[in-house]
């Protein structure tokens, strides 16, 4: 009985996290850099040049499609995140992204873990360019 208590406890938490990590995947991040629009471009594609994600086109300058397995991925489309790149007047850059394109499946976006850790890596790394 001690064992389906926790069985029952570990897939609520994971439901739980995936409802959670769906949430934040759908949120639309900006972050402000203290570098020229053309070095943060080059970052951005160079932060999603592997193999686990393809340029395609979208609703944004930049558009990334993930590639191989995610969270509730399987049989279903994979997310694209697209990122739009302005300068402002004061010479610094705007980085905007977001997830433009998704599946789901009882509430939970496919792959959305994947969305979410690299929206979170490239934000961060921008952070760190005009530090």
């Amino acid at each position: 009985m001690e064992v389906f208590v926790v069985i029952v406890v570990v897939i609520v938490a994971a439901l739980i996290l995936q409802l959670w990590l769906s949430s934040q995947a759908k949120r639309q991040e900006e972050v402000h850099v203290k570098a020229r629009p053309h070095d943060v471009l080059e970052a951005v594609q160079s932060h999603f040049k592997s193999m686990w994600w393809r340029p395609v086109h979208g609703r944004g300058a930049l558009n990334f499609q993930s590639k191989g397995f995610g969270v509730g991925s399987w049989g279903m489309d994979n997310p694209v995140i697209s990122i739009d790149i302005s300068e402002m007047d004061n010479g610094n850059t705007t980085v905007e992204a977001w997830m433009s394109s998704w599946s789901s499946r009882m509430g939970i976006v496919a792959s959305c873990d994947r969305v979410y850790f690299k929206r979170r890596k490239l934000l961060k790394s921008l952070e760190e360019m005009g530090v």
